[in-house]
């Protein structure tokens, strides 16, 4: 929750899978988190009809309300399934009938459960005056419920043997621990009261303000999450998705305590929910369970946000920077298509092709034919109604102009001549075996069905793996074609501050 973290970010989906390395694309995945080790257990609790009604610890002290609880329903008699869908025979989807959606997969033997709630709001949702209100709140719902004080939250799930921790992103805030699969009804106590019941104290308001305004400033601070700026800031001129998910110091000491509470009462509602929950479980038992710790949902439908998307890139975007490193940076972003478009499917692929990995094209090209960096990376993040693909290279400063050559050769040769038969099986092996394997246990899962859920609609690994299978030498270049293009493309150079490496030697560093 409380340290800005860019990793896989943008992985492939799964937030656990990152490499934090020194990018320019940690923008695409700029989540907001905190954590502590995974204990894992492989005991199980076997949960009853009867045992549902009396989960979770009868220790624990209320916490006391200073401010109306934002969730209020009516009746505890636990919710309606009104819908089930089986997208595969593990993988089901359930609708209650105040509009909240549950995911659960039932992967025996596991001995763990990933318990998540994604609330369909972020930066993206925010005005301008209110940048950072998503992750301020973030912050706040680990402070206490009408039920639990923010120390009872977190011992709740210490003695579970498991860890809870938060992010906030451009389209979505989510919520998650993992325990040993006996205390499954603890970890939904703990994620129901948090959505649904946090206090959002004035007191706490103002000491949480110091700890966000602290996280700012360390990301000032930081050369990789400086670079986050300019890369968001270049992709997104003047739209949401350019602003810092974090927020300014400027916006987010004005955010006010009444703020903060209507945001929550507007957002936090049963149609912008989603529960996950991934692991060794009964799934019949988890929808008994889950209606009656979220019967007090509200069912409005809340604030009715149409998002728009970033005008079309019409220009080259060149950007260059000095920061005090040791060696440079060269990147180029393109925006792409969102999740909803199939030909997202394509550009995994060229992703894997081009960049991510050892058997791509440039890093081929960059590291083993030339020698210029052993540094590259490429990533893919499709958002609900755009997207962005990126590849980066580290290299010394001297390259920079070849490296620079090298990336945009590659992306003419993609364009311009078809793959070879052995070329694309590779590839399509490739992303399989690292989307299979980026998806081995239950957290990582869950990350993957609640984010496309959230921001378009979940789908199974076999939906997924059938339809790269399908994608065609064609397909490659034609959506090569559309999107690399030199009007789209945004080019990012960071370059030590010069003189930086004589100055250190003069203080006795080594090189």
């Amino acid at each position: 929750m409380a340290n800005t973290f860019l990793n896989y970010l943008f992985r492939s989906l799964t937030t656990q899978k990152l490499k934090l390395r020194f990018s320019l694309f940690l923008f695409l995945f700029a989540v907001i988190t905190c954590g502590r080790p995974l204990s894992d257990s492989p005991s199980r609790k076997n949960l009853s009809p009867d045992s549902l009604q009396n989960y979770g610890e009868k220790d624990d002290r209320p916490g006391t309300s200073t401010s109306p609880s934002p969730q209020q329903g009516k009746g505890t008699e636990g919710l309606i399934p009104v819908k089930d869908i089986f997208l595969s025979p593990t993988l089901q989807k359930t609708v209650f009938s105040n509009g909240f959606t549950l995911i659960t997969q039932k992967r025996p033997g596991t001995g763990t459960v990933a318990v998540e709630a994604w609330i369909r709001v972020g930066s993206r949702y925010e005005a301008e005056s209110l940048n950072g209100i998503s992750h301020f709140l973030e912050h706040m719902l680990f402070r206490g419920s009408s039920k639990y004080t923010g120390e009872e939250i977190r011992r709740k799930i210490r003695r579970a043997g498991g860890y809870l921790n938060g992010e906030t992103f451009w389209e979505y805030t989510k919520y998650y621990t993992v325990v040993p699969a006996s205390h499954v009804d603890t970890a939904v106590e703990v994620i129901g009261e948090m959505v649904m019941n946090s206090l959002i104290r004035p007191e706490d308001v103002a000491t949480e303000r110091k700890v966000v305004l602290e996280e700012i400033r360390r990301f000032q601070d930081d050369p990789r999450l400086f670079a986050l700026n300019i890369v968001t800031r270049t992709l997104f001129p003047g739209h949401p998705l350019g602003r810092p998910v974090i927020g300014t110091e400027k916006t987010v000491k004005k955010i006010t305590h009444s703020q903060l509470v209507n945001f929550y009462q507007t957002h936090y509602t049963a149609p912008n929910i989603v529960l996950v929950i991934v692991g060794d479980l009964h799934p019949e038992e988890i929808i008994q369970l889950v209606s009656r710790k979220f019967s007090t949902l509200r069912s409005d439908p809340g604030a009715k946000i149409q998002l728009q998307p970033p005008p079309p890139q019409q220009a080259f975007r060149s950007v260059s920077i000095e920061r005090l490193l040791f060696q440079a940076y060269v990147a180029v972003g393109i925006p792409t298509m969102g999740v909803k478009d199939p030909d997202r499917y394509v550009m995994d692929l060229i992703n894997v092709i081009l960049g991510s990995g050892k058997n791509s094209r440039v890093y081929r090209r960059i590291k083993d034919e030339e020698g210029l960096s052993d540094e590259i990376d490429s990533i893919y993040l499709p958002l609900s109604d755009i997207g962005a693909w990126g590849i980066y290279v580290g290299t010394s400063p001297k390259y920079i102009e070849r490296v620079k050559e090298l990336i945009f050769q590659e992306f003419e040769t993609l364009k311009n001549k078809p793959l070879s038969d052995k070329e694309l099986e590779i590839a399509r092996q490739t992303l399989a075996g690292n989307f299979l394997i980026e998806r081995e246990d239950n957290l990582s899962q869950a990350d993957s069905y609640g984010w496309f859920e959230t921001i378009h609609h979940a789908e199974s690994m076999e939906e997924y793996l059938e339809k790269i299978h399908h994608i065609s030498q064609e397909d490659v270049q034609r959506v090569a074609r559309r999107y690399f293009q030199q009007n789209k493309y945004n080019l990012f150079i960071v370059k030590p501050v010069s003189g930086i490496k004589k100055v250190l030697a003069g203080l006795g560093y080594l090189f």
